[in-house]
């Protein structure tokens, strides 16, 4: 998992981009899936099929490279994804994701936006 963080941390500040798998430009599903890949796990290409795999995890149970998903779009239907950095505080889990509007970057799920659009965790690691 230190290696998995360390790597996702290595891509700060790369932009988004739609359909990116590379420091050029990332979207979301495909950061998670170059950074699990860089530690031998291969995850499918778009974060609906990612939220498939693994084993379900309660958001209290969350642990440091799991993968957390959100609904930000279609009600329910999932559409983003992030990898857990922080569960020091169990009222800001943190987490890496690619933003749409700020590239790869590191928030906490307690903001009310990821709040609301949070729908599911699950452990591949």
């Amino acid at each position: 998992v230190d290696s998995l963080l360390k790597k996702a941390r290595s891509y700060y500040g790369v932009p988004y981009r739609t359909g990116g798998v590379s420091s050029s430009g990332m979207d979301c599903s495909g950061f998670t899936q170059t950074v699990f890949k860089s530690i031998g796990v291969q995850l499918p290409r778009v974060s609906r099929d990612q939220a498939q795999l693994g084993t379900p995890i309660r958001k209290a149970d969350l642990q440091l490279g799991d993968l957390v998903f959100f609904a930000t779009g279609t009600p329910d239907r999932i559409n983003h994804v992030g990898i857990v950095t922080n569960v020091d505080d169990v009222n800001n889990i943190r987490f890496i994701h690619a933003s749409s509007s700020r590239g790869i970057m590191e928030t906490s799920m307690g903001i009310n936006y990821w709040v609301r659009y949070y729908m599911k965790a699950r452990r591949v690691v």
